[in-house]
């Protein structure tokens, strides 16, 4: 099976997806139906570890299929990202953190009003 022997670099060392995965080739009857765009799709869905960086995972992630989607290029494949949490994690943080500098500011400011 060609799922086994696609190769996963990690930590230095390259690893094959079947050492780190259980891969399977399976047919079951078709249950549910994915579309994008009104076209037939097949969907991935990737989860990160509990103790896992979601947003450093999910650039990893991207990296790795751009990288397939070069290698694989002749194959005419299109990829489409429907949900990425970590959009939504990035945005949180930027905005704790530009809450934190208007806040110290403001905190400098009325500290300073009150001491002149």
């Amino acid at each position: 099976m060609i799922l086994k022997n696609v190769m996963v670099p990690a930590d230095g060392r390259t690893y094959y997806l079947d050492d780190i995965a259980r891969v399977e080739d399976t047919h079951r009857d078709i249950d549910q139906y994915i579309r994008v765009n009104g076209q037939e799709s097949v969907g991935l869905s990737i989860q990160e570890e509990a103790d896992a960086n979601t947003v450093q995972a999910a650039e990893n992630v991207k990296a790795e299929l751009s990288a397939l989607m070069n290698d694989y290029s002749d194959l005419n494949i299109n990829k489409t990202e429907i949900m990425d949490q970590s959009n939504y994690i990035s945005l949180a943080i930027q905005t704790v953190v530009n809450n934190a500098v208007v806040g110290g500011a403001l905190a400098i400011l009325v500290l300073y009003l009150f001491f002149t």
